[in-house]
């Protein structure tokens, strides 16, 4: 029954309107985020939900490998099995869904990325000449590292909308509230110390290609690095903050509340804007929307991270290298 209103809004809106905002679900939320941008919104990854992940079905797909190691042989075939993004196999008669626009323009803000139905969609409606895509940045890491996802969209779209200055022919600057919410925002000046966390979505979701979990691994061994090089004083100041997509993550937080049982675990209940009020200090090793957030409220605040986990940006060094000098950046 949602999926047929969802079908019917979206022809509905295909007649009146030409400028869209592609949406994962109609919500007042996402209402309010389209009509801000003067635009309707498109709901595109509808089927969400999709069939399970079958392993009867996918043991009987056949591959032809050319080696004669049965070790190779037999590993390929069962990691290919399970790797096999659901979006290509058990949900394959989605991909082939188009609302067939023409002289029209859509905005997306990263559904292209989580999505395998949205990226089909968005080539088809490339395929026209007369429709315009259009990008809003949807991360902190634009910019100040190398980012293969931010050269594959300036190359995809016909604007890019960035939160910083444009660096880029096709780039406009554009002031997200996502940022300028966070402008010296009023502290109660609490001596606490905040740590957000950041977690993949489940390894098998259900619409995307996307395998991103080694960045993450890394970024919470070196946090606990980190952590276990502090004095119990500190320790009990410190409160990570898990995302609200972080509750698959428990085993984690068993592990950090075992080895340091003084640590508040926040579950994200407030806004991240009102739980940095609560704060002096703001800390983390990955660079997310939550870094810029913070720097923007002028909060105290250090972060580190590998040198090989994110490549500075040489139009960046200069910035990266004065925080260096004030000892807020560790790299």
């Amino acid at each position: 029954k949602n999926n047929l209103f969802i079908d019917t809004y979206n022809s509905l809106a295909k007649i009146f309107f030409k400028d869209f905002y592609i949406v994962d679900q109609l919500s007042i939320n996402t209402l309010y985020n389209s009509f801000k941008m003067k635009r309707v919104p498109l709901c595109i990854n509808k089927y969400i939900v999709g069939k399970r992940f079958d392993k009867n079905k996918r043991k009987k797909i056949q591959i032809k490998i050319f080696s004669k190691d049965k070790f190779i042989t037999s590993s390929i075939k069962e990691l290919f099995n399970l790797l096999l993004p659901k979006s290509y196999f058990e949900n394959y008669h989605l991909l082939k869904k188009d609302l067939r626009l023409k002289n029209s323009t859509i905005i997306s803000d990263g559904l292209h990325i989580h999505s395998d139905i949205v990226k089909i969609f968005i080539a088809n409606f490339k395929k026209v000449k007369s429709n315009k895509y259009f990008i809003l940045q949807h991360g902190g890491g634009y910019l100040c590292k190398y980012h293969s996802s931010h050269e594959l969209e300036l190359k995809t779209s016909d604007v890019f909308y960035s939160w910083g200055k444009p660096i880029a022919k096709n780039e406009k600057q554009f002031n997200s509230p996502h940022i300028k919410n966070f402008v010296n925002i009023s502290k109660l000046l609490d001596d606490k110390i905040i740590i957000p966390l950041y977690f993949p979505r489940k390894y098998t979701h259900n619409m995307t290609s996307i395998i991103g979990g080694k960045q993450y691994e890394e970024n919470l061994s070196d946090l606990y690095i980190f952590l276990r090089n502090l004095n119990a004083d500190i320790l009990k100041k410190i409160t990570l903050r898990l995302p609200p997509s972080g509750k698959h993550i428990l085993d984690f937080i068993k592990f950090i509340k075992n080895k340091f049982p003084n640590i508040i675990i926040s579950h994200g209940k407030r806004s991240f804007k009102e739980d940095l009020k609560r704060y002096s200090l703001f800390v983390t090793n990955t660079y997310a929307t939550t870094l810029l957030q913070a720097s923007t409220s002028n909060i105290p605040m250090i972060f580190f991270w590998r040198k090989n986990h994110y490549r500075l940006n040489q139009k960046t060094d200069f910035i990266f290298n004065q925080l260096k000098k004030k000892k807020m950046f560790y790299h």
